[in-house]
């Protein structure tokens, strides 16, 4: 037996233990800092999510996320990029077409104070035509007061019954029976009267007979005939002419106008504005269609169909 004294026995194990716990404490310090990068690295997406969150509660939609390592915050990253620009782009829109309604609000009260004006004047023309017995003048100046009333959007009417839209066309042809005397007929024909009743666009049918007699100033024959669709599911209003009549190749190519950007070069060129186009495209925004049948040097006949359905749905509502 050798008697051993404790202090050295202890000084031996703290060599030989002292390494082992200064390596164990390192691992660990090691560990916990890889373990708080790794944390931090998780985080630091969440946080700037939540940053850019912030500025898009203040109304900025023009923040933006950067590109992950991560697939999972990478995909939430573009859902957020995505997001941001949707909603930047809807309310540049929404504000451009407030901007424009406004500005279309704005020239349609100043474009109605001359034909108002004009009204007020034919107006006080007509009256004093009547009080002096000249009944030509009279008439003429009630007429063309009776179209430039249509012209203004009384209270924002877009359709109007029959009945008065076939007046407007009235008014239309008589002042040009009194500019070209008798060389110009006009008759109606209704097959059911209560057609007259169902609404048609504003000054279509007006056009129509414009177009009409500009087809055949000589000697016009403008005829409107009213009636009920083979089907029965629209109102079939034409308008006839046995005037110079449009060509096969012009036919095809009257309608497609309104869509075209050089109008002034078509009309100066063929001699026939952009009401038919016009007309025709008023009619399709209201589920309705113009179509055209002629000959050559015998006439033209345009029909413009209005759906009944849709107008007793409108009604009923």
């Amino acid at each position: 037996a050798v008697g051993v004294p404790s202090v050295q026995i202890l000084r031996l194990l703290y060599q030989v233990a002292a390494p082992y716990v200064i390596a164990c404490v390192l691992l660990l310090l090691a560990v916990a800092a890889v373990m708080f990068f790794a944390v931090m690295r998780r985080l630091r997406p969440l946080q700037e999510m939540t940053l850019q969150l912030q500025q898009v509660a203040q109304q900025n939609f023009s923040v933006k996320l950067p590109q992950y390592d991560c697939q999972e915050f990478s995909t939430m990253s573009q859902a957020f990029n995505a997001m941001t620009d949707t909603i930047d782009h809807l309310i540049n829109d929404v504000y451009e077409k407030k901007l424009v309604a406004m500005d279309s609000e704005l020239r349609f009260l100043q474009s109605q104070v001359n034909p108002h004006f004009m009204y007020n004047v034919l107006c006080s023309i007509a009256l004093m035509a009547q009080m002096d017995g000249n009944t030509d003048i009279q008439k003429m100046a009630s007429n063309f007061a009776g179209l430039t009333q249509a012209r203004l959007s009384s209270g924002g009417d877009i359709k109007i019954p029959l009945a008065q839209e076939l007046q407007y066309a009235k008014f239309y042809i008589e002042l040009q029976q009194m500019r070209f005397g008798n060389k110009i007929s006009y008759q109606v024909s209704v097959s059911d009267e209560a057609l007259l009743s169902c609404l048609v666009p504003k000054l279509t049918l007006e056009m129509l007979v414009e177009n009409a007699v500009g087809y055949s100033p000589q000697g016009a024959v403008v005829a409107i005939s009213v009636k009920r669709s083979d089907d029965g599911n629209d109102a079939a209003v034409s308008v006839i002419d046995r005037g110079c009549g449009i060509a096969k190749t012009e036919q095809n190519r009257i309608f497609e106008r309104f869509y075209r950007g050089s109008h002034q070069t078509e009309r100066t060129r063929h001699g026939i504005g952009l009401g038919l186009a016009i007309v025709k495209h008023v009619a399709l925004t209201h589920h309705g269609n113009v179509s055209v049948w002629s000959v050559p040097g015998q006439g033209s006949t345009f029909t413009m169909t209005i759906p009944l359905a849709a107008q007793s749905q409108s009604t009923a509502s």
